[in-house]
Formats: C-alpha cells, sequence, structure tokens
C-alpha cells in the first residue's frame, strides 16, 4: 500500500512539473494562443502512445487494459500483432508515436525560449512535419477497419 502511494505522489509531482513547464513555455512564447492549441494535444498523444509501447513491449498497464477490453472481440491483439504495426522488426509503430510526440514537445519548449525568426520557422516546420503525419493517421484506421477487422483503441 504504501508503495501505491508513493508511486501516485511521483506521478502527481510529475505531471505537476509538466504542466508548470509547458505553461511556461506558452508564457514565454512569442504567439501564445497559436502555441497553446499547437502544444495542448501533445501531451494527450504522448499519454496514448506510452501505454500502447509499452503493452507492445510486454508490460501491463491498468489504464492500457482498461482501454483494451472496450473493444471486442479481441481487437488489441489484433492490431498488435499484424503486419501493419510495425515498420520493420524491431521498431513498431507505436515506438514512433512515443518518438513523435516526445520530439515535437521538446522542439515547442526550445522554439518557445528562442528568438522570434527561430520561433515561426520552427513553428511552421513543427506544422509541416503534423501535416505529413495525416496520411499514417488515415491508413491506421482504415487498416483497422478493412484489413483486421477490429479495433485497437490506443491506435485511433
Amino acid at each position: 500500500m504504501r508503495q501505491k502511494r508513493q508511486a501516485n505522489f511521483y506521478y502527481t509531482v510529475a505531471v505537476a512539473g509538466v504542466i508548470c513547464f509547458l505553461g511556461l513555455a506558452c508564457y514565454y512564447s512569442h504567439d501564445t494562443l497559436n502555441f497553446a492549441l499547437m502544444l495542448l494535444p501533445k501531451p494527450l498523444g504522448l499519454s496514448f502512445a506510452v501505454p500502447l509501447a509499452a503493452t507492445e513491449l510486454g508490460f501491463k498497464l491498468p489504464v492500457a487494459e482498461r482501454l483494451c477490453s472496450i473493444s471486442t472481440n479481441h481487437g488489441c491483439e489484433k492490431v498488435m500483432h499484424s503486419k501493419a504495426s510495425s515498420i520493420t522488426k524491431d521498431i513498431k509503430l507505436a515506438d514512433v508515436g512515443v518518438g513523435y510526440f516526445i520530439s515535437v514537445i521538446l522542439c515547442m519548449m526550445v522554439f518557445s525560449f528562442s528568438g522570434h525568426m527561430l520561433y515561426i520557422s520552427g513553428m511552421q516546420t513543427l506544422t509541416l512535419l503534423s501535416s505529413l503525419c495525416l496520411p499514417l493517421v488515415i491508413f491506421s484506421v482504415s487498416y483497422q477497419t478493412f484489413a483486421v477487422k477490429a479495433y485497437r483503441p490506443l491506435c485511433l
């Protein structure tokens, strides 16, 4: 019981720290509203990508198990073991998702504290990269719908 409370405490401190850091980045950015609108979905995406990657590595996370139990007919297992769930033998799409969200968040943090010209060009580059990810999202949803015929809530 003590370990669970201690883990909850560390989790709460980590989340509070991240929220404070993101708030500071928004405050110091050159275009606060647009920066905040671009930044807000990234931690949410990361919060889905990390349990997905952890599940694929064999960890049993209660959050991931609850989300996977929503789908019927073993959608999580079907999608996780399908051909399209990995780029190479060792690189899964979940790993790419974690890398994408972490790198975009870090780049946005650097850009928010940088000079105006670097901020503008950096944010334009991130906008372009984010729009290039849309075909992957469309492919993932259509592959789950038509090829696997099963859904994995974490993958949507």
